[in-house]
């Protein structure tokens, strides 16, 4: 499995496509996982990761916006301009 995910960040890498390690090892698992047919991987505990992935990145485009907003939108001190 860290073979696999290195070699994939290293091509995606080169070709310059964003990518996560931890979706490569997570990728290469559930690939391992359903060689074994349907019962070698659990759809719910997959769902859960990619819950996961997805709730991560709103709760950071809030959190970001937020400290975008906090300082963009703060009042200045007079004599610091």
């Amino acid at each position: 499995i860290e073979l696999s995910a290195a070699m994939v960040v290293v091509v995606a890498s080169f070709i310059g496509i964003p990518i996560s390690t931890t979706q490569c090892k997570v990728g290469g698992t559930t690939a391992v996982g359903m060689f074994g047919g349907k019962k070698g991987v659990d759809p719910f505990f997959l769902l859960k990761i990619v819950a996961g992935w997805v709730i991560t990145f709103f709760g950071v485009c809030l959190l970001n916006a937020g400290v975008f907003a906090f300082a963009y939108y703060a009042p200045s001190a007079s004599g610091f301009e």
